[in-house]
């Protein structure tokens, strides 16, 4: 699946948080992610919470909103905080 973002944002994100949209796919496993829905966009686009492992140590937290079934617009990127990442390990639990 694409993944696409506004170059702005990214470097918002780069700045801000340390971490950088351009490397989503390579270093965000998608595969073992918690997957929430939360609020829609402004536009009232649906948008969904990713918590998972960015490179298998880090848990981080995704706000992306489908593009149909072809991409997803990556809108945030940041370190889940507590809650979340509690939320992340009881769902990683085997």
């Amino acid at each position: 699946m694409k993944i696409v973002f506004d170059e702005s944002k990214r470097r918002m994100a780069l700045a801000k948080h340390g971490y950088d949209f351009a490397d989503f796919d390579r270093c965000f496993d998608r595969e073992t992610a918690l997957v929430l829905p939360t609020r829609p966009s402004r536009t009232g686009r649906a948008r969904y919470l990713l918590i998972g492992r960015w490179n298998g140590e880090i848990v981080v937290l995704a706000v992306v909103s489908p593009l149909g079934s072809e991409a997803l617009s990556l809108v945030s990127l940041r370190r889940a905080d507590k809650q979340e990442r509690e939320a992340y390990d009881r769902h990683a639990a085997p």
